[in-house]
Parts: C-alpha cells; sequence; structure tokens
C-alpha cells in the first residue's frame, strides 16, 4: 500500500514557535522566525533549529557559528507575525 499525505505539512506536531538570533561579523544583528526545531537531547540539553540556506541570518550564523534559540510566550505573536514577515535584508 502506498502512503499518502492528505494534507502538505509538518506531520508533528506541535512545533514550538520558534525565534533565533544572530549577529553578524560586522556587528549586525537579526532575528527570525524558524519553521523547524527538534529537541536533540535532555542530557545535556540540545535544539536542532533548520535555517534554509537562502534566508538573510543564514550567512551570519554560518560564519560566526553563534545563534540563541528563543521561544517566545503567546503575548508575543505580534513581534513573531513581524519577524515571520519581514526580512532583515530590507530592513
Amino acid at each position: 500500500m502506498k502512503k499518502s499525505v492528505s494534507i502538505p505539512s509538518l506531520c508533528v506536531h506541535p512545533v514550538p514557535q520558534t525565534i533565533v538570533s544572530c549577529r553578524g561579523k560586522g556587528g549586525r544583528n537579526n532575528a527570525l522566525v524558524v519553521g523547524f526545531t527538534a529537541n536533540v537531547s535532555l542530557d545535556s540539553a540540545m535544539v536542532m533549529v533548520g535555517i534554509v540556506p537562502s534566508r538573510y541570518s543564514h550567512h551570519m550564523v554560518k560564519e560566526s557559528g553563534c545563534f540563541v534559540v528563543n521561544f517566545p510566550e503567546k503575548s508575543f505573536q505580534k513581534e513573531y507575525g513581524y519577524l515571520g514577515s519581514v526580512s532583515g535584508r530590507n530592513a
């Protein structure tokens, strides 16, 4: 029997709302909403995030090797929506 997904979306839910913040080598700060976050280990705590290479922050994280993972509270929905729709490339 062939498997199929009727609605093309992530099959594992819930995916926490996640913001990654970073700083480029030139000192410019940026933050982005990431669509993929997963626990990797609990001892010691490790989280994996996916950043698509076409995203503005991808090269910043690659150059510096540093980033911060933020799990915003529900009260930050407006800010989360902004970061998910506006690129630092255009700011």
